[in-house]
């Protein structure tokens, strides 16, 4: 049976914005021990937080969609919170949509970030944050509005992780498996290829040599994660590498598998995306690639291990874009191809070797 009262979360974009979420259910969940913490987010990114420790429930959102098929949920939706008796709503990113649903369920306290002048009529109180000029990372925006319900910043548990649930792990073998997949002594290492349109990446052809040459360096299998729509790329990648010890598991794990696959590996390398984000939250060393872009840059998102992490970019340029590649219309573009292989070879190794025998997760018995 459900709690009912309480917070209510609502972050319902991406899973790398549900991941730098963490931190702010742990505070809550730790200063107001008495009072149910509920979540909303999107379908897709709800495994990330089903079974996080402090959480009362997760309530599944999915957007308006104009397909034929889609059948409207959004009055269900708002009765099933009405009936939590939730208390105080706090969104941690502006959704018109999100915050009508809320304020049709009769949360009374309506708190969020000010960055469209509708929410002015809708919140009850709201902070003014402007995250497109990067002052902060995204955990630490999140964490901020936390002040609105009285939490001093020397309160804000800063410490992102991601248990790892031990039946999860055993159902993403299992796959792995039957896709000819040995566990080996000595581990494996991750590449993930895609960062779905939200950032400038790196080219494909380059992820393919770099995987190549990590294959031979580190002496370990490697996986090349990505959803099902990157099958094509990723076998493309496998072919170019031309090593019995590379899997390709593109569209083959659900979300939870894919975050126990990631927990057990020894390095993750990627741009900036959502299993980038897991990587660094369940203690995977990370190489990641980002672009100079102002709004996608590391300074926001980057990720958020810093002793198990390192950033490439590309250096020695002063990128005029604040929100996105200017494209051509730019001096420097395509800047990622100043990325070179040797750079990211170099500082990955590197980040696998600086952590080699500190790793190691404990699993949430289910």
């Amino acid at each position: 049976m459900e709690q009912k009262g309480g917070i209510l979360i609502t972050r319902t974009d991406r899973v790398g914005d549900v991941v730098l979420s963490l931190p702010v259910i742990k505070t809550l969940s730790k200063l107001f021990p008495n009072e149910p913490i509920h979540m909303m987010v999107s379908s897709y990114a709800a495994p990330i937080v089903e079974n996080y420790p402090g959480l009362a429930s997760v309530i599944k959102y999915e957007p308006e969609d104009d397909s034929p098929n889609y059948v409207p949920r959004t009055k269900q939706l708002i009765q099933h919170i009405r009936d939590l008796q939730v208390k105080v709503a706090l969104m941690l990113v502006y959704d018109a949509e999100v915050l009508s649903i809320i304020k049709k369920a009769g949360i009374k306290e309506r708190y969020g970030p000010l960055t469209k002048i509708g929410g002015i009529f809708s919140y009850t109180k709201w902070q003014a944050q402007h995250r497109s000029k990067v002052d902060h990372h995204e955990l630490e925006y999140n964490l901020a509005l936390l002040k609105m319900l009285g939490v001093k910043e020397s309160l804000f548990e800063t410490t992102l992780d991601l248990p790892v649930q031990k039946s999860n792990v055993l159902s993403a073998f299992e796959k792995l498996r039957s896709a000819g997949f040995e566990s080996p002594e000595h581990g494996y290492f991750i590449i993930h290829t895609s960062c779905g349109g939200s950032a400038k990446n790196w080219r494909y052809s380059y992820y393919a040599e770099l995987a190549s040459r990590l294959c031979n360096a580190l002496n370990i299998p490697l996986v090349i994660t990505g959803t099902e729509k990157e099958t094509e790329v990723v076998s493309s990648i496998k072919q170019h590498v031309r090593n019995a010890r590379v899997y390709n598991t593109a569209g083959l794990l659900s979300l939870k598998e894919l975050i126990a696959v990631i927990s057990e590996s020894k390095l993750f390398v990627g741009p900036s995306t959502g299993p980038m984000h897991i990587a660094a939250a369940t203690g995977v060393p990370v190489a990641a690639i980002f672009s100079p872009v102002k709004a996608q840059s590391a300074r926001r998102w980057g990720p958020y291990s810093y002793n198990k992490s390192i950033v490439i970019a590309p250096t020695g340029i002063d990128c005029p874009g604040t929100l996105k590649c200017l494209g051509p219309k730019c001096e420097y573009y395509d800047c990622m191809d100043m990325i070179s292989v040797d750079e990211v070879f170099e500082k990955a190794k590197k980040v696998y070797d600086d952590n080699m025998g500190q790793m190691g997760l404990s699993f949430m018995e289910v």
